[in-house]
């Protein structure tokens, strides 16, 4: 896999007016290509946010300090694009306004903003004014931002045609639920800024990571073959502590596994998969509303023993369960398991894949267009964006 440095600090001084050889850009496409999670702690100019996260819908919030998972008081606001296009090196430039609160219509603008977007899609540098609209980037000037897209800081960035990456997914119903996270996460993948074009396969068993599992030939040989970058198990930590019995159908017999065994079964997954050169990583819906699974453990305990196991082998762990708990917390009504209490509903897998591609990647999902529907259901952009969020911060929080 070739990777290339992002080139993340360069100065420049122009004049920028709308050209004539400019070509114009909707404003809907440049928000949406605007949208996403900026951060920049190290040049802090007056007041400048540590953090702000650009939503598709206009809505923008800050954060004091880039680590901050609380928006800042008296931050955030609503951004309206007056005009867009793009320059002779393919950047994004934009004029708008931003409105510090309140209904838009009602109030006049806080101040007047250029704006300027890598090609890239990596580096955002504005100017601003309470009282005249800007008419160039100027970083000497005292209302100069700078501000660099979170997943490409401080790190490597890869080309779209230069990725290459290829994920197989191992787990029960919820893995295949809704088309599989595999199909999911190919098309929240090829919908990102910018775009990764990855592989995904699934294979579905009827049990979590167990001695069932070891046995499985097919999962040994897609190991074997040295083809996948990436191995997402499913567990069920949920349902067991590490010194009691959980129950797993299986056919007809009922097969009984003891936590502190399931969790050597994953030891010898990890072993054998590290010598591929392949990563691993765990995930488990944690919860779901039926309560006789919950007698014996605490979300508290569940997210130890995900700590305690992350830790112990060095893998990730995709914390899917407690996004799924926020989610419950700010939108009650909003339906992530069906009425089985056991599967997830298309927003609950759509949940469940943005996690995971966060945690994998290591990139905020906040800002993709991605949003699926079935014959029954759809996720819509705003529901996206709030899925999107939370997905985001917390998987931060939890690393």
């Amino acid at each position: 896999m070739k990777i290339k440095k992002v080139i993340s600090s360069f100065l420049f001084v122009a004049l920028i007016s709308t050209p004539l050889w400019a070509d114009e850009i909707s404003t809907s496409e440049c928000m949406k290509f605007a949208s996403g999670t900026w951060t920049n702690n190290e040049y802090r100019n007056q007041n400048q946010w540590g953090k702000i996260i650009q939503h598709e819908n206009g809505r923008r919030d800050d954060y004091f300090e880039a680590t901050d998972t609380q928006t800042a008081v008296g931050g955030g606001g609503d951004i309206i694009i007056n005009e867009a296009w793009t320059d002779e090196d393919g950047s994004i430039c934009f004029k708008s306004s931003f409105y510090s609160g309140g209904y838009v219509e009602d109030m006049s603008p806080a101040y007047l903003i250029l704006n300027k977007i890598s090609e890239s899609g990596n580096l955002w540098e504005f100017v601003f004014s309470f009282y005249w609209e800007p008419t160039e980037i100027n970083p000497d000037d005292f209302n100069y931002r700078i501000y660099y897209r979170q997943e490409s800081l401080n790190k490597e960035s890869v080309e779209t045609s230069d990725f290459d990456k290829k994920i197989l997914f191992i787990g029960e119903s919820s893995t295949y639920f809704n088309d599989g996270l595999d199909t999911h996460i190919e098309e929240l993948a090829a919908s990102g800024k910018p775009r990764l074009d990855i592989e995904a396969d699934r294979i579905a068993v009827s049990y979590v990571v167990s001695d069932l599992m070891w046995k499985n030939d097919k999962i040994h040989e897609l190991i074997d073959s040295g083809d996948y970058d990436a191995f997402v198990f499913q567990l069920n930590i949920s349902w067991a502590k590490k010194d009691t019995l959980y129950m797993n159908k299986t056919g007809t017999d009922n097969h009984y596994q003891p936590w502190v065994t399931q969790a050597v079964y994953v030891q010898k997954f990890v072993d054998k998969i590290e010598k591929t050169g392949a990563e691993v990583v765990l995930w488990t819906i944690w919860e779901t509303p039926d309560r006789r699974m919950w007698d014996w453990i605490t979300i508290d305990e569940n997210k130890q023993a995900h700590q305690e196991i992350a830790s112990e082998l060095d893998v990730k762990v995709a914390p899917t369960g407690l996004a799924l708990q926020r989610v419950k917390e700010e939108r009650p009504n909003l339906k992530l398991i069906l009425d089985d209490k056991v599967h997830p509903s298309l927003h609950g897998t759509y949940l469940y894949v943005c996690v995971i591609y966060a945690t994998i990647f290591d990139r905020s999902p906040i800002g993709i267009s991605y949003t699926p529907e079935d014959f029954s259901s759809e996720v819509t952009e705003d529901e996206a964006t709030f899925l999107q969020r939370i997905a985001w911060e917390t998987v931060q929080e939890y690393q």
